[in-house]
């Protein structure tokens, strides 16, 4: 029986150390400085499931999360080099807070 409990009680400890880190992981993004990138709008995936990214002058791929409305704005400026305010909301995921054509 006593075998029992600890066996119990390593199982319980493992968990809540895993779920400390797995909270900390996902609120490192909260409080993210505003990024600013220069580049161009890509779309990505297919009708009707297509959605923006931008590829940044550095290289970078930003993946967008927006509303249906920022989405066809940023799509129709498509080949136009624009300068944009992010914000990142999770690893890879980004919001754009602003943009500006680029003259």
């Amino acid at each position: 029986m006593n075998m029992i409990k600890k066996n119990i009680l390593i199982i319980l400890s493992i968990f809540l150390i895993s779920s400390l880190f797995a909270v900390q992981k996902n609120t490192q993004f909260k409080n993210n400085p505003k990024v600013i990138v220069t580049g161009y709008v890509e779309s990505k995936g297919n009708m009707p499931f297509s959605y923006p990214a931008i590829q940044g002058d550095d290289g970078n791929e930003y993946y967008i999360i927006c509303s249906e409305k920022q989405k066809r704005r940023l799509l129709n400026n498509q080949g136009k080099h624009l300068r944009f305010t992010l914000v990142q909301i999770d690893e890879v995921l980004w919001t754009v807070k602003k943009f500006k054509v680029i003259k």
